[in-house]
């Protein structure tokens, strides 16, 4: 089995090709299906057209198809942008695409490019999205998964997954029981740091500097400058520390009654195919506003990495921990053309590697038996992807390399990692060792 698996031919529908100002395609997010399809999101080089593909693998001599389920699909208007995109897990196999906005705006759209939520908690720009990816990480027993953003300004606010199950689905996929039930969310800010680029929500957070403190917290990693890496934790008392969302956050009635789309349908009816609603991005910051819930809670730095002349651009944590009592990883990338290898919990430089300007890092899983993920890392200028394993006790070894594309972009979506190319061609990436050299030959004597 090789590095790269062909996944769809190059073609048109997928070429990054200069829109009308010169600028390439946007950002795209992948996602695979079963049977060997995936699908795969695209916004416009303006920010505002939502495009949706699935790629049917190629079988044999029978070339790979891609299926334009939705062509530049308006989902913002006047100055708003889309700034961050992923998909998340509703329930175990259904995943829904999340658009977040430069106006605070957040919108939830099926994979046929359906509308079925739109909501806004805080008025600054989001700068990044994260959801639940599913055995990504453990959560904790009584904790919660959410739908995390970071806005401008080290604001983070994080939307109860389950709530948002039963806004959209109204519980199991059936007619809600409680029609009163509605989002929940919390909202943090971020203190004692400058700029702020990435974040992260951690479940458990160890002292892992006292021996003899046992105890885990919640908090949120941060990347960007003064400092590079800082890690928020909340204060002792604070309601974070004992829960991701907190229990006594309390319900949107007023938003359910209005919002909820499925409301006296029958069960065993598509709720999704009932009701539309508008894109966040064509509504006024107004028409989106939740209504307060618990007041916002301080997250002071508690360690911090600091670079005076370094700059962080993204933060991409690993799927889970090694084994018991192993680090918890994160691949950083800076503006210096390097990549970072970090201990979240200790905020500790595990390994660094240089030369990789505009760097693209992915964390691709499960990879085979006793190496449960690797580390990707796409170089574009270089036109370099490299595997590297990041467990073996001397250190990480590149386990494969190849030569690609330059101008590439490296999609990740629930361990699955795939490369864009200008072309339109779609790789899979796969684990794949190279063979060792055979070892060279000591010359006879004379």
């Amino acid at each position: 089995m090789a590095m790269l698996e062909l996944f769809a031919r190059a073609g048109p529908s997928l070429a990054r090709v200069g829109g009308g100002d010169g600028e390439l395609e946007g950002p795209a997010a992948a996602m695979e299906l079963q049977e060997g399809s995936a699908v795969l999101a695209r916004i416009s080089s303006t920010g505002q057209h939502l495009s949706l593909f699935v790629l049917h693998r190629p079988s044999g001599d029978v070339a790979g198809l891609v299926e334009t389920v939705e062509s530049q699909k308006q989902v913002a208007t006047g100055d708003v942008v889309v700034t961050s995109m992923i998909w998340v897990t509703v329930f175990q196999r259904d995943r829904l695409l999340c658009l977040a906005f430069s106006h605070g705006g957040v919108s939830i759209f099926t994979p046929r490019g359906a509308v079925c939520l739109s909501f806004l908690v805080d008025r600054r720009p989001i700068l990044r999205v994260r959801g639940d990816h599913g055995d990504h990480s453990a959560v904790p027993e009584g904790e919660r998964r959410g739908l995390f953003f970071l806005h401008e300004g080290g604001i983070v606010s994080v939307i109860d997954m389950e709530s948002l199950r039963s806004v959209i689905f109204g519980g199991n996929g059936a007619a809600p029981s409680d029609p009163g039930a509605g989002l929940q969310y919390r909202v943090y800010e971020l203190r004692g740091r400058a700029e702020i680029q990435d974040a992260c929500w951690m479940n458990e957070v160890r002292q892992l500097e006292d021996v003899f403190n046992s105890s885990t917290k919640s908090g949120v990693v941060a990347l960007g400058a003064r400092p590079f890496l800082s890690l928020h934790l909340p204060v002792d008392d604070a309601s974070v520390s004992r829960s991701l969302i907190g229990t006594a956050a309390s319900a949107l009635s007023s938003y359910a009654k209005s919002w909820l789309p499925f409301r006296g349908r029958r069960a065993n009816a598509d709720p999704l195919a009932f009701m539309q609603f508008r894109a966040a991005g064509t509504l006024r910051a107004s028409e989106l506003q939740l209504p307060p819930q618990s007041p916002w809670e301080e997250l002071p730095v508690a360690a911090k990495f600091i670079d005076p002349t370094r700059s962080g651009d993204r933060l991409e944590p690993a799927p889970c921990q090694l084994e018991l009592g192993s680090a918890a990883l994160a691949a950083t990338t800076d503006a210096f053309g390097r990549v970072g290898l970090f201990c979240i919990e200790t905020l500790r430089c595990f390994h660094l590697w240089k030369g990789y300007r505009d760097a693209q890092v992915a964390w691709l899983y499960p990879c085979e038996d006793g190496i449960p993920f690797c580390l990707v890392i796409y170089a574009p200028l270089r036109g370099l992807l490299e595997l590297w394993e990041v467990a073996s006790p001397s250190g990480p070894v590149r386990a494969n390399a190849a030569h690609v594309d330059v101008q590439s972009e490296l999609l990740s979506s629930f361990g699955q990692v795939f490369l864009l190319r200008p072309s339109g061609r779609v790789d899979r990436v796969r684990w794949h060792r190279a063979p060792c050299p055979p070892p060279t030959q000591a010359g006879g004597g004379g």
